[in-house]
Parts: structure tokens; sequence; C-alpha cells
């Protein structure tokens, strides 16, 4: 790790105007198209970095402002990024060198360009199909009420080779069509199950967001999920289009074992929260009955995590002394799950419900 210069964060940005324009000849071209912003934070990744950067480069699509927040404590991405800074006016970098993994994605967070109708994050290993944003761009403008358009998207190992699907990742439906908002988002709520992707798989109509940001009930706090909240805040608004090709790459990596675990704790924490919201909110429960099974199926995902990671840490606590954060997490996690029992009780009981129906297949409408 290089020693810093100075104590000062380092800011590498190109001023745009209205629209991003590559040159004078393709500005008619664009002139009537919606701007997309697309957002990577990255860090000490040079080499995949440049793989997804030239991924958003090669679009079909032109109008784009894309936003880099790097916090790199070497300038390797910063020397990187000098020939295309000086090549390309639609892209914007600042280099944070002071920066820790959450205050450079506060600040990829904070960003927010006016002019842009849509925005797509794009993880600094992930990639973008070439038509990604233009087929996205187009399945909106068809399709009024989605406020998101997502794909299938395929894992990929670190070197670009294609692994088998996982529960998660597999195609939601065999064809392009449209879900209804509240059917997808009730399964998301009631499987925890990410089936419309990770930030870098989903363009965003924006207007969607809360206050342009990320999460969706606002509780979150320490304990967000980037993703999946935010799509269920969009969601409750409008309607998914879904492709069935893949449009992006998501690159799968080994994790440290308590970051994993931490993450698995952190994502049950929040997953709690929104159900919560979305009863509350009447957003896509529409029935107690759908409430309280999906309480349930927290409860039973719960108990099912909660033995093998509490034994993995167990029998590497001489290792790695278990931190903090993750203990607090932890407490939280047995906390919410002690609520969630008292109020499925409670429900039960009131409403005198008997047996439950599991949700059933997602359909489009097309």
């Amino acid at each position: 790790m290089s020693s810093k210069k100075n104590n000062k964060s380092k800011k590498h940005t190109i001023k745009r105007e209205n629209r991003a324009v590559i040159n004078d000849s393709q500005t008619s071209e664009i002139a009537d198209e919606p701007l997309v912003t697309i957002i990577i934070p990255t860090f000490e990744r040079p080499r995949l970095f440049r793989i997804a950067l030239e991924s958003v480069l090669n679009q079909t699509y032109k109008n784009l402002d894309i936003f880099i927040t790097d916090n790199s404590h070497n300038d390797e991405t910063e020397k990187l990024m000098q020939p295309y800074l000086a090549k390309d006016p639609r892209i914007k970098y600042e280099h944070h060198d002071e920066y820790d993994a959450s205050a450079n994605w506060k600040r990829a967070r904070g960003y927010n360009n006016p002019d842009a109708e849509y925005v797509n994050w794009l993880m600094d290993d992930d990639v973008f199909a070439p038509t990604k944003i233009e087929k996205m761009i187009a399945a909106f403008e068809q399709h009024p009420t989605a406020t998101l358009v997502t794909s299938y998207r395929p894992m990929i190992d670190i070197d670009g080779n294609p692994l088998p699907d996982k529960t998660f990742n597999k195609r939601l439906i065999d064809r392009d069509g449209l879900i209804r908002g509240k059917e997808i988002g009730r399964k998301v709520l009631f499987d925890f199950g990410n089936y419309i992707g990770e930030p870098s798989t989903v363009l965003i109509k924006k207007a969607a967001l809360n206050n342009f940001d990320l999460g969706w009930s606002g509780r979150e706090g320490k304990y967000l999920v980037s993703d999946w909240p935010t799509w269920l805040c969009c969601l409750a608004k409008g309607d998914l289009f879904y492709f069935a090709e893949p449009l992006s790459f998501f690159r799968a990596h080994e994790e440290n074992g308590q970051k994993k675990v931490l993450f698995i704790y952190n994502s049950i924490i929040c997953w709690f929260m929104e159900i919560d919201y979305a009863w509350e909110t009447h957003a896509f429960f529409e029935t107690h009955e759908e409430y309280a099974v999906t309480l349930l199926n927290f409860l039973t995902r719960v108990c099912k995590w909660l033995t093998p990671t509490s034994a993995y840490i167990y029998n590497r606590a001489f290792e790695n002394p278990v931190t903090d954060e993750l203990t607090e997490s932890y407490d939280e996690m047995l906390h919410l799950q002690r609520r969630a029992f008292m109020r499925a009780t409670a429900i039960i009981k009131e409403h005198n419900l008997g047996n439950f129906e599991k949700d059933g297949e997602i359909k489009s409408d097309d």
C-alpha cells in the first residue's frame, strides 16, 4: 500500500453541460435520448475495473453520464483513468484515497445528476452486455408503468469464465415480459430471494426512488442491503420489465468468512424491517394471512441459518476474534426473531388462521 502524499482528497472530474456528448457528429443522434447515469464505486481492482468501464464505454446507447468514485490507497486506477478522461467527456472521476469503503459508498450514493432520468450502478468487477442500456431504455419507453428493468444475469469467475446458475440467478421467466410490481415484490419478501438482480443488473427510473437514494423504509441504517430493498421501493410504485437474455454478468468471488456471516445477519435484519414496512404501508400484502405466512417463513430461515453460522464463528473464534459489529448484528437478529414470532402468533390467533398456501409462480403479463 503506497503512502499518501497528503491528507486531502484528490478529485479528477470533467464538467459537462446538460447532455453527455461524444463528439459533434453524434449530438443530433442523442439529442432526444434520455440521459442515463452509470455509477461505479471502485477500490484497488484496476484490471477488473478496466473491464467494467470498457463495458460501459462500449454501450450502443451513447447518452451516458459516467461517475466513478475511487478510494484506492494507491494510484494505479488513477493512472489508468488518464487516457479515458482525456478523450471521453462523459466521465467524472474522483479519487478519495483517504476514504474507507463506507465513505466511498456514501459518496457514490450521494451522486445525483439532475439531468439524468435513469440510473444504473455498476460494481467494479461486473460487466455490461453491449446492448444493455439501449434495450432497457426501449423497454421503459414501451412500458410506462415500469419503474425497473432487469435481465437474466449469468455468473462468471475471476477470469470471466461462465459458472453454473444458482437458485438466486436463474431466469425469472422464460421470455421477455412485464411483471406486476406487487406480485414480484411479495415474492421477494416471502422467499427472501433477490430474483431481480444485483445493483449492476437493474436500470432504475430515478423518479421511483426515495430522495434518489438506495433503500426503501429509511429505517435500515447500517443494516441496509443495497439492492433488493431499493427494488421493493420502486416496485411499490410500478412494475418490472424482465429480459430473459443476459444483459449483464455477475462476477462471483470467495468472501472472508466473518464478512460473509455479517452480511447474512444484516440481510436478515433488513428483511424483517422491510416485511414490517410493507405491512404498515399496504405495499405488497393484501391480507393478514399473507403477512403471517411471510413472518413464519422469516422465522424458518433464521433458524436454518443460525446454527451453521454460529458454529462457523465459534470454531474459528480463536483464529479470528469475533468483532463487536458481528456480535451486535447477532443480538439484533435474535431480538427481531422474537418479535416476528410474537407478531405471527398474535395474528394467527386473532384472525383464526389455519392452513397456509405458498405463493405461486411468477408470470409475465406479456
